[in-house]
């Protein structure tokens, strides 16, 4: 019977550390970005656009405000070694935004105040879907970082109650989850610990 009570015990703490690892990604399951990926990657949070990119020898994070059509876009550009992560001073940077006539438009990026950022102004855009890249050169080396398609359109009116709600219902789902994988946990564990019960009465009334 003891043995019974220690192989049950063992199987609670297993399933109380699987649902500690379970538990934050089906709350949590929207993902975020990895500043050190070397795949592109794009997010848009609060109207405010940022795209990071790696290359081998530099590592760009790009931001700048909703890309709004016929609007001016002001925004600014990180550069640091992907080796040291040190900031990179003195870059000719130039960022390029291709059209889906294929022209292309030029933006000579100016260093800010300090280390390693560099302002941009984007020229108003008619509503369409453009390509972003930019080339740096530094201390003899260039790279040209292609950021993707980006989507030039009105910005989206959030109200601060959907997003409530939507984070209210992504949590609920969670709990949900949780609750659900829990419980189904301690049918199986009930389960298996009645039918030891039955098998070691069984032999004991054999003896």
């Amino acid at each position: 019977m003891n043995t019974i009570f220690l192989q049950f015990i063992r199987e609670i703490l297993f399933v109380g550390i699987i649902a500690l690892l379970v538990s934050p990604l089906l709350i949590f399951a929207h993902g975020d970005e990895d500043h050190g990926a070397a795949k592109p990657q794009t997010s848009v949070k609060q109207n405010i656009e940022t795209r990071t990119a790696v290359t081998g020898d530099f590592e760009i994070f790009l931001k700048n405000s909703f890309l709004e059509p016929d609007k001016e876009i002001g925004g600014k550009l990180f550069l640091t070694s992907h080796e040291t992560n040190e900031p990179i001073i003195n870059a000719k940077i130039t960022l390029f935004v291709e059209g889906e006539d294929g022209k292309k438009t030029e933006i000579v990026l100016n260093p800010a105040d300090n280390p390693g950022v560099y302002r941009l102004i984007i020229p108003p855009i008619p509503e369409s879907t453009v390509k972003l890249s930019a080339k740096i050169s530094h201390s003899g080396k260039e790279a040209v970082v292609n950021f993707g398609t980006a989507e030039i359109k009105s910005a989206p009116v959030e109200s601060s109650a959907d997003t409530s709600w939507s984070r209210s219902a992504l949590l609920g789902l969670g709990a949900l989850g949780l609750v659900t994988l829990l419980g189904f946990a301690a049918f199986l564990l009930s389960r298996n610990f009645r039918q030891k019960s039955q098998i070691v009465e069984q032999e004991t009334i054999s003896i």
